[in-house]
């Protein structure tokens, strides 16, 4: 083995090396993220486990109002008439 190759085995030694550190650093600080982030929307919207949360769907439909008062979804769109569609 001559000089060159022990310098090439080296080289791709130490950027396999690299590579795998900051493979590593880039899960572990965007998973601490992850949860840090899940954690915080988790207490900001709270668990939907009460009864009152939810809305069958025989209610969405019918056309009354939801549990917090806001109007029901509707099924239908309706689009809005354009310039040269006007009756």
């Amino acid at each position: 083995m001559n000089v060159t190759e022990v310098e090439n085995d080296g080289l791709l030694r130490r950027t396999l090396m690299t590579v795998a550190t900051m493979l590593g650093g880039a899960v572990v600080i965007l998973g601490t993220a992850s949860l840090i982030a899940l954690f915080v929307t988790s207490k900001a919207v709270g668990s939907s486990s009460s009864p009152t949360a939810q809305i069958t769907p025989a209610e969405g439909k019918s056309g009354t109002s939801g549990p917090s008062g806001a109007p029901a979804a509707r099924s239908k769109v309706q689009k809005a008439p354009t310039a040269g569609n006007e009756i």
